[in-house]
């Protein structure tokens, strides 16, 4: 693992998994008093963040370069079912985007095979993306609170590259990134309804490029950690925190081994029912 975030929230889901044996021993005595062992979940998240994605560039003074854009701050939608029977679960999510926009990105204007160092003429363009992702997994209960979990996750963006002056499109490209992940999710109550509650995933994925054949490895990661509040058994509305990265290997020799950071981190809204 070469973040040092990602290691420091695993210590952290470690000890959720160490308060959580505790802290659900009254939750599984009244399940058991009930004697339900198969619980269907409805979930819908809004996800407030920003996202920082790479963009290739070529510039004859620096050569080939990635450089990142941040976008404005945008709302997801996440949609999510899961069912638990005993100690296994299945669970799915969905996440749809409005448009991101990007800070206008400057480039290299060629007007033959090579670009000229001087005069270095720049096209201005704007940068809007839009994104679709989902996962589904598997899961096996340790505890009535922690879960490991192996599931598939797949995420497309698709970026436009807009003139500034009169809005037309000068290029669309779609990037796609798919593979397997695991995971860890879990909780612990803190009493009057409340609870905390953490998950982590990480996954190989293969990355393709619109227009290149070459498939890229890439390193996904995924951690949210919140505070849930169930007012009633079957609804429960919960506030945290989601930060998201996948790290692309660049092949090509001109970058020089450089790695393409794609990061998305914001603070997410939910509400749960369950039947």
């Amino acid at each position: 693992m070469r973040k040092p975030h990602i290691v420091i929230l695993m210590l952290l889901m470690l000890l959720v998994m160490g308060l959580a044996a505790t802290a659900f021993a009254a939750n599984t005595e009244e399940t058991t008093k009930v004697g339900k062992d198969t619980y269907f979940t409805l979930g819908y998240k809004a996800w407030f963040h920003t996202w920082q994605t790479p963009f290739n560039t070529w510039a004859p003074e620096g050569g080939a370069n990635i450089m990142s854009y941040t976008s404005e701050r945008v709302t997801a939608d996440i949609f999510s079912a899961s069912l638990k029977m005993s100690n296994f679960l299945i669970a799915g999510s969905f996440m749809t985007t409005p448009v991101y926009k990007f800070p206008n990105n400057e480039d290299v204007l060629t007007t033959g095979p090579t670009p000229t160092i001087a005069p270095t003429p720049f096209l201005e363009s704007a940068i809007s993306a839009e994104r679709k992702e989902y996962d589904i997994n598997l899961g096996y209960y340790l505890s009535p609170a922690i879960a490991l979990t192996v599931g598939f996750k797949d995420i497309k963006q698709t970026y436009n590259d807009l003139d500034t002056t009169t809005g037309a499109i000068n290029f669309s490209s779609w990037t796609k990134y798919s593979g397997p992940i695991v995971g860890i999710t879990g909780g612990g109550a803190l009493g009057a309804g409340f609870a905390f509650y953490g998950n982590l995933s990480y996954g190989f994925l293969k990355g393709e490029f619109e227009g290149d054949p070459e498939k890229f490895d890439a390193t996904y990661s995924s951690t949210e950690l919140g505070i849930a509040y169930r007012p009633v058994s079957f609804l429960s509305f919960l506030v945290g925190y989601k930060y998201q990265t996948i790290d692309t290997e660049i092949t090509d020799p001109a970058f020089n081994g450089q790695v393409a950071l794609d990061v998305t981190k914001g603070f997410i809204l939910g509400a749960n029912l369950t039947f």
